[in-house]
């Protein structure tokens, strides 16, 4: 069977409208073989923003990987590095693209631990999981906001079990308040905007100073 030829998606709302008419399921179901970012070119020139010099043989985690945009940038740019992808919807063009790993794995499953028989991820620290590993930079281009907001926190806590470095390239400015990982870097692209978040050494601390204050207004 041939592969359809990517689609250019030159009008965001575009894709927002067939987001509003189809849904985002059935968006993907109809395109996933055929949708090209239509920011390509922003987020790969905020990529090199970001990029630090001594990032030459790191591991990454696309998550939201698409048809592997990003990867393919590293790739291209800092071959050394490796890649695992994650995406609900194009995980196998993911892997057929980049030649990397990918799991077919929907945001909310992942933060909840609820992963479905067949995804390779068990439980993160069960020894049978492919994802039981560390990341040197988990990266999610133009996917976060389709994780419900209620949802984003404890999302973000789940990254800090697999990486201490977490980078957010999204369609707006919004920068997320979060207990378990703070901005460290801003930069925006033309319609690319990316924020770079540490992991919070105090969290802990913090996580424990608030059960107290609860504690003590019961």
């Amino acid at each position: 069977m041939t592969a359809k030829k990517p689609r250019y998606w030159t009008d965001v709302k575009d894709i927002s409208n067939h987001y509003r008419a189809m849904g985002v399921d059935g968006f993907y179901e109809k395109h996933a073989q055929d949708y090209d970012n239509p920011h390509k070119e922003d987020i790969h020139s905020l990529l090199s923003e970001f990029w630090e010099p001594e990032w030459t043989n790191i591991r990454i985690c696309d998550l939201g990987c698409g048809d592997g945009l990003v990867t393919k940038w590293m790739m291209a740019n800092h071959p050394g590095c490796t890649a695992v992808g994650i995406d609900k919807w194009m995980a196998k063009r993911y892997t057929e693209e980049t030649g990397f790993p990918s799991f077919k794995l929907d945001f909310h499953q992942f933060a909840s631990d609820m992963y479905p028989n067949g995804t390779g991820l068990e439980k993160p620290g069960d020894p049978k999981s492919k994802f039981n590993d560390n990341y040197d930079l988990i990266i999610c281009s133009y996917a976060f906001d389709l994780i419900r907001e209620s949802m984003q926190h404890h999302w973000m806590y789940k990254l800090s079990q697999f990486t201490d470095r977490v980078l957010l390239i999204r369609p707006n400015r919004k920068v997320l308040d979060t207990w378990s990982f703070r901005p460290i870097k801003k930069v925006a692209v033309g319609k690319a905007k990316g924020v770079l978040y540490q992991f919070n050494e105090d969290y802990h601390e913090q996580w424990k100073q608030f059960k107290e204050r609860l504690q003590n207004d019961c």
